[in-house]
C-alpha cells in the first residue's frame, strides 16, 4: 500500500518502500527502474486523458527521476495538477500547450526548466515552487492569471517577450538575475515585496495595468529601459527600522529608467525609496509623476550638500557605469549635460507643483549646473579641456553662480556688496594710491570710515552731485547686486524659510 495521501496507486507499493513507483525515492533508482517509471507514468497517463468522467489529472507529490522528460509541443487537455512534484532532472515543456491549467504549488525543479514558447490556456499557478537552476518562460504565453506567489528562482530566469494577458502575480518571489525584456504585461502586475539578489531587466517592457513594486528591494542593477506603463505604478519602501535596510533600491543597485514612457505619470508614485543611483535620462512626463516622497537622492556638494539625479553624478567620472556589467565602466565621450538639464527642469516643476519648494531649488540649482557645463561655440561642442575649462566659467551664467548660486543664496550678494563697497571706499579716499598701494598705518580711519559711507551711498543709489566713471560702475553693481539680494531673499520666502 502507498502511503502517500490520496494516492491514486494506493493500492500498489514498489519493493517494500511504503510508497508506489510514483512517489518512493528515486535518488537510487536504476535505468531499468527509470524505464519501468516512465512506462508506468505514460500509461496512467494516457488512460487519465482519455477517462471522460475525470476532470483533471493528479499527480500530486510525484517524484520524476532522472533523465525524464515531456516530450516539445505536448497539448494537455485537462487540469495537471502538479503540486509537491519533484523534478530532479533538466525538464522540457517548449511549445507545451496547457489547455485545462495547471498547478505546480510547492513543487521543486532540481534542474533546468524550459516553457519556451508554452501556452496557458487557463490558470497558471507556481505558488512556493523551488527553482533551483535556470528557468525559461522565454515567449510564453499566459491567457489567464499566473500566479507565482513566493516562488524562488535559486538561478537566473527568463521571461523575455512572455505575454501574461492576465493578472501577473510575483507577490514575495524571490529572483536571482531576471529578464523580463519586452515582456507585455496585459493587466495588473504585482511585484510586492519582490527581492531580485541579482540583475534584473525590464528593457521595453510594456505595464498595461496597475502595476505595484511596493517594498520590493533590488540588491543588483534594475533596468526600465523603454519601458512603458501605462495605468497605476507604485514604488513604496517600508522604512520600518532605518532607511538602509527598508528601502526598494538597496546600496549596490543600479536603477535605469533611460527612454521610459509614464502613459498615465499621474498614478506613479514613488515613495521611500532609493534613486540615488538611478538613471531618468530621456524618460518621460517624469514632471506629471503623481508623487515623489521620502526619496533618497544622490548629493553634490563639500560644504553645501544638495540634491543630485544619478546622471548628473556619473558626468564627474572619467568612466560610466555599464548597464549590462554593473562592475564594468566605460570612458564617456560625450555627456549629455543638455538631457541632464531637462531632467532637473522636469524634477523642479513637479516639486513646485507640490510646493516642496526647498528641493525643487535643489534640482534647479542643478538644471543650472548642467547649462552652464554644456558650453559650445557657434553651436558647437568645446572639446579642447582647458579651453572648455575657462569657457565654462567665464559665461554669464558661471558669473550668477559665482554672485548669488543661481539666486538661491542671499548671502553672497551680501557678501559681494561689502566686497564693493570697501574696495570703492580705498578708491574714493585716495584715488591716486588704489593702485600703486597703500600705507595702512598711515590711513586715517575718520576720513576712511567717510569714504566707505560715502560708498555704500552710491551703492543704493544716493550718490553726490558730482557724477565720475568710477561712482557710474558702482551704481551699476549696486542695481545688479541689489536685485541678486532681493530675489534670493524672495526665493528664500517663497520656500517657507527654509
Amino acid at each position: 500500500m502507498c502511503k502517500y495521501k490520496n494516492c491514486p496507486k494506493a493500492e500498489e507499493e514498489y519493493k517494500k518502500t511504503g510508497y508506489c513507483i510514483f512517489h518512493c525515492d528515486k535518488e537510487k533508482f536504476t535505468e531499468k527502474e527509470i524505464k519501468k517509471f516512465k512506462d508506468e507514468f505514460w500509461k496512467y497517463f494516457e488512460e487519465q486523458e482519455k477517462d471522460k468522467i475525470v476532470k483533471k489529472l493528479d499527480f500530486v507529490g510525484f517524484e520524476f527521476p532522472k533523465t525524464f522528460s515531456f516530450d516539445d509541443g505536448l497539448k494537455f487537455k485537462k487540469l495537471l495538477d502538479f503540486r509537491d512534484v519533484v523534478f530532479n532532472d533538466d525538464l522540457s515543456f517548449v511549445d507545451a500547450v496547457f489547455n485545462g491549467g495547471v498547478d505546480f504549488t510547492t513543487a521543486g525543479f532540481n534542474g533546468k526548466v524550459d516553457f519556451q514558447g508554452a501556452i496557458f490556456r487557463v490558470g497558471a499557478i507556481f505558488r512556493w515552487v523551488t527553482f533551483s537552476c535556470e528557468a525559461r518562460f522565454l515567449d510564453a504565453t499566459f491567457e489567464c492569471d499566473a500566479h507565482f506567489e513566493m516562488a524562488k528562482f535559486k538561478d537566473k530566469s527568463n521571461f523575455r517577450m512572455a505575454k501574461f494577458n492576465g493578472g501577473a502575480i510575483f507577490a514575495e518571489t524571490s529572483f536571482r538575475g531576471t529578464d523580463f525584456e519586452m515582456t507585455n504585461f496585459a493587466k495588473d502586475a504585482e511585484f510586492k515585496k519582490v527581492v531580485f539578489e541579482d540583475d534584473a531587466k525590464f528593457r521595453y517592457t510594456t505595464f498595461n495595468g496597475d502595476t505595484n513594486f511596493n517594498e520590493t528591494k533590488f540588491y543588483r542593477s534594475v533596468e526600465f529601459v523603454g519601458h512603458s506603463m501605462k495605468i497605476t505604478v507604485s514604488m513604496y519602501g517600508s522604512r520600518i527600522d532605518n532607511w538602509d535596510e527598508n528601502q526598494v533600491f538597496l546600496k549596490n543597485s543600479h536603477v535605469n529608467f533611460s527612454d521610459s514612457n509614464f502613459e498615465h505619470p499621474e498614478k506613479v508614485q514613488f515613495v521611500n525609496v532609493d534613486l540615488s543611483k538611478a538613471s531618468f535620462l530621456h524618460c518621460k512626463d517624469i514632471d506629471k509623476i503623481g508623487r515623489f516622497e521620502k526619496i533618497k537622492w544622490a548629493q553634490k556638494g563639500k560644504f553645501s550638500k544638495r540634491k543630485a539625479i544619478y546622471d548628473e553624478i556619473k558626468t564627474d567620472k572619467p568612466y560610466v557605469y555599464i548597464a549590462d556589467k554593473p562592475y564594468e565602466y566605460d570612458v564617456i565621450a560625450n555627456k549629455p549635460y543638455e538631457f541632464i538639464a531637462e531632467i532637473y527642469r522636469k524634477l523642479r516643476l513637479n516639486y513646485e507643483h507640490n510646493l516642496r519648494f526647498s528641493e525643487a531649488g535643489d534640482f534647479y540649482i542643478g538644471e543650472m549646473e548642467m547649462r552652464r557645463k554644456n558650453v559650445k561655440l557657434f553651436g558647437r561642442e568645446i572639446k579642447n579641456r582647458i579651453l572648455n575649462l575657462i569657457s565654462r566659467n567665464i559665461s554669464l551664467i558661471a558669473w550668477y553662480r559665482n554672485f548669488s548660486y543661481y539666486g538661491e543664496n542671499y548671502f553672497l550678494p551680501v557678501v559681494w556688496m561689502f566686497a564693493i563697497t570697501l574696495g570703492f571706499a580705498f578708491y574714493y579716499y585716495s584715488p591716486a594710491d588704489f593702485f600703486t598701494g597703500f600705507d595702512i598705518h598711515g590711513i586715517n580711519a575718520s576720513n576712511f570710515l567717510e569714504s566707505w559711507k560715502t560708498s555704500i551711498m552710491i551703492l543704493f543709489q544716493m550718490p553726490p552731485e558730482q557724477m565720475t566713471f568710477s561712482i557710474f560702475i558702482e551704481r551699476i553693481l549696486g542695481v545688479l547686486f541689489v536685485a541678486l539680494f532681493v530675489l534670493a531673499l524672495r526665493r528664500k520666502f517663497k520656500k517657507g524659510g527654509e
